[in-house]
This record gives structure tokens, sequence and C-alpha cells, in this order.
């Protein structure tokens, strides 16, 4: 993505962050567009899976293409 001349490189980072972006696109458009995000932690090992539901989707903020999409919580290992 080209942000060169449109963002300063701090709102860029910003930007290409997963979690704090969802405030820009809060206040620039509205927060009917953001998909309800009910837990963060700061680390993986953090996770507790028996809050989770029986399927989820587990993204990192700091990487692409690493997820976790789990259908069925009782078949993880």
């Amino acid at each position: 993505m080209v942000v060169e001349g449109v963002y300063s490189a701090k709102a860029a980072n910003k930007l290409a962050d997963k979690y704090q972006v969802r405030e820009h696109i809060k206040k620039t458009v509205g927060d009917q567009y953001l998909i309800p995000m009910p837990f963060v932690w700061d680390k993986p090992e953090q996770v507790d899976f028996d809050v989770l539901p029986d399927s989820f989707v587990l993204k990192p903020n700091n990487s692409s293409g690493r997820v976790l999409i789990c259908q069925d919580k009782s078949k993880l290992d």
C-alpha cells in the first residue's frame, strides 16, 4: 500500500495495525462497519480457550496470513 504523501509515517503505522485501525474506522465512517472483537490479548499464552465459543477465529495483530480458524473447539489439541 502506498501512503507516501497521503498519511504521515505515524498515521500509516496505525492504519496498518489491525487493532489500532479500528479507532480510525470508528471516527471516519462509524463503528457499524467493525466486526465484534470481544477479546484482546497481549500474548498467545494469555488466550483463555474456556471463554471462547465453540467456533472462533484467532488472528495475531503483528502478522498477515497467520490465522487460526476453529470450527469445533472440542477438537483442538
